[in-house]
């Protein structure tokens, strides 16, 4: 059941817990930053709060208390218990015994978190705020607008972000489903990817994207137009194909198994240098599916992240992949292990 403020009082004391008189001090100074170096060579910032900092606390509250309690776009997938990348994708999947190829699209939010800004976040949470004194209302709208952005924006890596980000989209699913139900198009949102799929071919036409582009405006966002992508007949996304099941691509499994052949080859000897990276990265540099690793928990983040895409695939797979996928991820937490072992004894 969703949950509304009704005052100033019940905000503090059912909300954020607390018994103070007036909204807490917040400092977007205790904001840390991190740059993340991703696969294309360009850097991201993600921001994360220290341990037990109140600002974290906050937000954790929000999220418990508030944010979570809010009904979300049957379109979402990503950021929403319950649902998973899977889930993502299962709508999509093509209809052996129908006469026609399937057709899909694959739409990219510009920016996706940073381009959510405060007024579009106050807009949408205005209505959970139904306090009667406007003064109230508007101070405590404006503290929490606050404790979830920074300079204006939704921070990526901020505990609330994610939820507020399904909150906002909440609108703009229901009206391209509306379009896509009254088209015969499937339609379903991970984040900022937007995945379409039908048999008409209205869906490869300019109309459906000029629609997006459209709603999206109105809520200043822009779509990334380097990343639009059609197919037909089967679709290849983030790893896995559609076709007429869902399955991992061979380029995916290629790679975890080209990193994997990699540190099966290194010795003990090897795990007891310096220069451990550096044979890592040496040995990987001619493989055209693998970049180098620009440090060895960049290495460890980077199995530890296979790792769970193939558990996560794993309940619903058949016996020969169930079989492999096993195996890969014994052979992924040998090394995530050995790895780490290596971290520590260099502390």
């Amino acid at each position: 059941m969703e949950k509304y403020v009704v005052s100033k009082k019940d905000f503090l004391r059912n909300i954020l817990k607390i018994s103070d008189q007036e909204l807490p001090k917040i400092e977007h100074s205790w904001y840390i930053p991190i740059k993340l170096k991703q696969l294309n060579g360009k850097e991201r910032v993600v921001y994360t709060l220290p341990g037990g900092n109140i600002l974290a606390r906050f937000q954790e509250r929000l999220n418990r208390n508030l944010f979570n309690t809010f009904y979300l776009s049957d379109a979402a997938h990503g950021f929403v218990q319950g649902r998973s990348y899977r889930t993502f994708l299962e709508s999509h999947v093509n209809d052996p015994y129908h006469q026609k190829n399937k057709l899909f699209l694959k739409l990219d939010i510009k920016n996706f978190f940073p381009s959510i800004n405060e007024n579009i976040i106050k807009r949408t949470l205005d209505e959970y705020f139904k306090i009667e004194n406007p003064i109230e209302k508007e101070a405590v709208l404006n503290w929490t607008v606050s404790a979830i952005t920074l300079d204006g924006k939704l921070p990526m890596g901020a505990k609330t972000s994610p939820v507020i980000s399904n909150l906002v989209f909440r609108r703009i699913d229901a009206r391209i489903q509306k379009y896509c139900f009254d088209t015969n198009i499937e339609y379903t949102r991970y984040a900022d990817d937007l995945l379409f799929s039908s048999y008409r071919d209205v869906i490869h036409s300019e109309r459906l994207i000029n629609l997006i582009v459209g709603i999206l405006k109105e809520y200043e966002m822009e779509l990334n137009y380097n990343k639009i992508r059609r197919g037909i007949g089967f679709f290849s996304i983030n790893g896995f194909v559609i076709d007429d099941k869902i399955r991992l691509s061979r380029k995916k499994l290629k790679e975890i198994r080209s990193v994997l052949f990699v540190l099966d080859m290194l010795s003990k000897e090897d795990l007891r240098q310096k220069n451990l990276l550096e044979k890592i990265n040496g040995k990987i540099v001619s493989n055209s599916y693998v970049r180098k690793f620009y440090s060895l928990s960049h290495l460890n983040n980077y199995l530890a992240g296979h790792r769970s895409f193939l558990i996560a695939w794993l309940p619903n797979q058949q016996t020969s992949f169930q079989l492999m996928t096993k195996k890969l991820i014994q052979r992924i937490d040998k090394h995530i292990e050995q790895v780490s072992d290596y971290i520590e004894r260099k502390k």
